[in-house]
């Protein structure tokens, strides 16, 4: 009897003790998957923009939105640029706002990718972060570089050198 008794006592002590090692690694996993999502959702935040995965679906856009009246805007950045990683913070709510307006369209362009890589040498892109403002199939502003106050100008909607809008009714 005695013998039972301790043997029952031993088992709930495993029991519990296979509760609070199954709680414990439940509570990490949980904690390396959020962290996980978190470093997903910083690395790759200009992939929340619309992309393209070749450059034959950048010309279908193209005609899409130039179809539509937009103007298109070609963001071009590389995730090993460190500029690209400094100015991720200031661009991208920018972007996603041009995005969001009416009468414009943004597009973003890996060119750590060798098939965008000829692409942006074709454009005259020879730096990143750049970006390519197009109407109808004409090119109406490039820029690469890192002055936040053109930038700010251009994801406006604003041509930084005649303060003109490239789109009709722009939202400041």
């Amino acid at each position: 009897m005695n013998f039972l008794s301790k043997n029952k006592m031993f088992l709930k002590t495993i029991f519990k003790s296979k509760k609070i090692i199954f709680l414990v690694n439940f509570v990490l996993m949980l904690i390396l998957i959020i962290l996980g999502f978190i470093l997903y959702l910083h690395f790759n935040s200009y992939k929340i923009l619309p992309t393209v995965d070749n450059v034959v679906e950048i010309k279908q856009k193209e005609n899409v939105a130039f179809a539509k009246g937009e103007v298109i805007y070609e963001f071009v950045y590389r995730p090993t640029c460190k500029d690209c990683q400094n100015m991720k913070s200031f661009l991208v709510p920018k972007l996603k706002r041009l995005n969001n307006q009416k009468n414009s369209k943004v597009i973003t362009l890996n060119v750590d990718n060798s098939k965008f890589g000829v692409w942006a040498q074709k454009q005259g892109l020879t730096h990143t972060p750049s970006i390519i403002v197009k109407d109808k199939n004409h090119i109406l502003y490039r820029y690469q570089g890192l002055n936040k106050h053109e930038w700010q100008q251009l994801l406006s909607g604003l041509n930084p050198k005649d303060k003109k809008s490239f789109i009709g009714d722009v939202d400041s």
